[in-house]
């Protein structure tokens, strides 16, 4: 499936839910529950889980850590780094149009992503 015309095809990701035993039907109703992929949305376990940590006065020991594009990440997670990773990770002409947008040229990188599209 790393080819773009098969990044997001269905059967592809199918087959290899399939040879990972992956049931891609949890996989669905998790992103679904979240938030989803279609709108631009908030991602509801995230903030579930950000809510949770500030009301924890001492935790145990907390570094930020996620896979981005199956590739573990742990430290700084701002929106820069994330947006970079998610974006770098993509084969060409697979990324979204944001990343496009939004790249190191752009003046304002927060505002940028906020109002998707580059001020200069």
């Amino acid at each position: 499936c790393d080819y773009p015309d098969l990044f997001t095809d269905e059967s592809c990701l199918t087959n290899c839910f399939s040879k990972a035993n992956i049931d891609g039907d949890l996989i669905e109703n998790c992103m679904s529950d979240s938030g989803g992929l279609e709108a631009n949305s908030p991602n509801a376990l995230l903030d579930n889980e950000i809510e949770m940590q500030a009301k924890v006065s001492r935790p145990i020991g907390t570094q930020g850590a996620l896979f981005i594009n199956d590739v573990f990440d742990k430290g700084e997670i701002s929106v820069n780094a994330v947006f970079t990773a998610v974006c770098n990770g993509r084969l060409r002409q697979t990324e979204p149009e944001i990343c496009k947008e939004c790249d190191d040229g752009c003046d304002g990188f927060n505002q940028c992503i906020a109002e998707k599209k580059c001020k200069n």
